[in-house]
């Protein structure tokens, strides 16, 4: 069933196939509202996966739950995010709670974090200048544990870069550490 993460709830048919999944730990009423979606073939995460692999649903509000039904499961939501970056217009992604969205599946150089570079200062007015750099400090705090761990020093060297180019005010401060 590609479980990743603890604790992680499977929501199984009669056939023992996965029609839903969640992760992590929950208040009662939370659990028992996925176990709900689970019942119910329009809000399970197969359903949505369907439609999603037929390649015929991209309409904004689809692809944005998708993508938070992905994340809950404990699973990867990286592409839906891309696709969802790619086909909407910036005004469906300039506000606060698709900043938190976008913010949750941003990485260095992919889409979700490209947009909020783009509108950075759209964003550091919604979310504030502190919050706003607490996000690119933490991108580039996973960045740079990421390439220290799995890539060579020239490719360390280029998100080293990628840092300095990006004008937040403490760049230097933290190729420092």
């Amino acid at each position: 069933y590609d479980v990743n993460s603890y604790p992680t709830f499977l929501f199984l048919d009669a056939e023992g196939n996965r029609v839903h999944q969640t992760c992590g730990r929950k208040e009662a009423t939370a659990f028992m509202k996925d176990g709900k979606d689970a019942l119910v073939p329009e809000t399970q995460l197969i359903t949505f996966q369907r439609k999603y692999d037929k390649g015929g649903e991209m309409e904004f509000a689809f692809l944005k739950t998708y993508a938070e039904m992905l994340s809950n499961a404990g699973m990867n939501a990286a592409q839906i995010m891309d696709v969802l970056v790619s086909h909407h217009s910036a005004t469906d992604l300039l506000n606060k709670e698709d900043f938190y969205l976008l913010s949750e599946f941003a990485e260095l150089g992919n889409k979700p974090y490209g947009f909020i570079q783009q509108y950075r200062e759209k964003y550091e007015g919604m979310v504030g200048a502190t919050e706003y750099k607490n996000f690119i400090h933490g991108i580039y705090l996973s960045e740079a544990t990421r390439t220290a761990k799995n890539k060579t020093p020239d490719e360390f060297d280029k998100a080293k870069e990628q840092v300095l180019i990006s004008n937040i005010e403490t760049s230097a401060e933290l190729i420092a550490h």
